[in-house]
């Protein structure tokens, strides 16, 4: 499966106020080591980045856009 691209709005849990456009990527076959310097976070599903939208404590930031 080839990498799909996704450009997001997050905002750090810590820094609420702050908003910030990135990209990430959904990609299954993604293993440390092959960073993209121009993607902000790897999911390796849909399902983990949906869990990214939620308020919880999977991850330090949060997609509100």
């Amino acid at each position: 499966m080839m990498s799909e691209y996704r450009d997001v709005l997050i905002e750090w849990k810590d820094e609420p106020e702050e908003k910030y456009l990135t990209t990430v990527a959904i990609d299954a076959e993604w293993t440390e080591g092959e960073d993209d310097d121009g993607i902000f976070f790897y999911f390796h599903n849909e399902n983990e980045f949906e869990q990214a939208k939620l308020d919880n404590d999977e991850f330090e930031f949060r997609i509100v856009g």
